[in-house]
């Protein structure tokens, strides 16, 4: 039996149905880029309990947007320069762990929150494309950025070199994009997490990211086409020894909360990575990204007793990650199935926030919701 990991996913979208699936996985700790605030710092208070059926939460809030912003909730329009201090400010004193920056930025708010963020000493990160592209971005200073958005569409070496140099960190989330390839290649292994989701939740992704009647539709094709170009990015940051953590953007698409995290360690491995190499994405180098090493991350003396006790040794067969014995929350024993009895994320609402369709009209300013006083 193996002693123990530490999992982490360092970028997902949390909602009440996905918490108890991270957890039935081993996963202890997850980072949330981008959710309504105060509805992510609750959930965050709320995970703080060993006995909680999720794991513990590290949060963003809202990423920081462009005008017109991408998401009427989640996502808070910067229109002016001082807006992008005032919004770094506020987010700071409701004491989030990072900042995010979004795709409709202009290069100028992106140095204007780089130097505020060190002023202030936070983290920032950013999935950039469109407005800004990567290489400008890591220029300018933001330290972690996320999908390889904003890469050309063939694999520029000088991209990962300029990451590399400015000692910046790249989590793939591979999921995001392959997860649709996994669901079709690994069904029966999937229907365990199929059964637990909302039928609301799997309905839509079959319906929004899926033709059930061919392989050879257009968006598929092109989906395929930017996460091969994604690996040969993430083929590089391996070869050149660039920092990299772990993951995966569940739950959306295809990228199931808990499953999607061993799919996305697989996806390092096919691109080069040792095993030894890739459990430390997933533990050391993710609790080194988010800040957190000194209290999690690897087994040590003083740090949280939080663990996955798994069958074999992933590090002769990274596959045994999946054979779970049982996980170790703040030292609180949870078992898989049980914690999937317990919570019945099956009947939980699909989601906590409104359809992104929704006109933002219908929601308050960002400064007039939570700056009002």
């Amino acid at each position: 039996m193996f002693p123990g990991v530490r999992l982490i996913d360092t970028h997902c979208h949390l909602e009440d149905w996905a918490a108890p699936m991270f957890i039935s996985y081993g996963i202890t700790t997850v980072r949330d880029t981008g959710n309504e605030l105060n509805w992510i710092l609750a959930k965050k208070e709320e995970m703080e309990r060993p006995e909680a059926l999720g794991p513990s939460i590290l949060c963003c809030g809202p990423v920081l947007d462009g005008m017109p912003y991408f998401h009427p909730v989640i996502s808070w329009g910067i229109k002016k320069d001082e807006d992008m201090l005032l919004a770094i400010e506020y987010l700071k004193s409701r004491k989030v762990d990072a900042i995010k920056l979004y795709v409709g930025l202009d290069l100028k708010k992106v140095e204007i929150a780089v130097e505020e963020c060190a002023r202030r000493g936070l983290h920032l990160l950013g999935h950039f494309q469109g407005n800004v592209e990567l290489i400008d971005a890591i220029r300018a200073g933001v330290a972690e950025v996320e999908h390889f958005a904003g890469v050309p569409s063939f694999y520029s070496e000088e991209i990962i070199q300029e990451i590399i140099k400015k000692g910046a960190w790249a989590v793939p989330t591979q999921m995001v994009f392959e997860g649709l390839n996994f669901y079709i290649n690994n069904k029966n292994e999937m229907q365990k997490d199929m059964d637990y989701i909302p039928t609301g939740i799997f309905k839509d992704y079959l319906r929004e990211f899926y033709d059930v009647t061919t392989k050879n539709d257009p968006g598929f094709l092109i989906s395929n086409a930017f996460f091969k170009n994604n690996r040969e990015y993430i083929k590089g940051m391996i070869r050149l020894g660039g920092k990299i953590a772990s993951g995966t953007d569940a739950p959306c698409q295809f990228a199931f909360p808990g499953r999607s995290l061993f799919y996305e360690l697989q996806v390092f491995s096919e691109c080069g990575m040792s095993n030894s190499d890739i459990l430390k994405c997933a533990t050391a180098n993710a609790a080194e990204l988010l800040g957190i090493d000194a209290r999690t991350g690897t087994i040590g003396k003083g740090k949280k007793a939080d663990m996955l006790i798994v069958e074999g040794d992933p590090l002769k067969e990274l596959s045994e990650l999946r054979s779970i014995k049982c996980v170790y929350k703040k030292g609180y024993k949870h078992l898989s199935d049980e914690v999937l009895e317990k919570a019945n994320p099956a009947a939980m609402p699909t989601n906590h926030l409104p359809n992104i369709s929704e006109l933002a009209t219908e929601f308050s300013d960002w400064k007039e919701k939570y700056l009002s006083f």
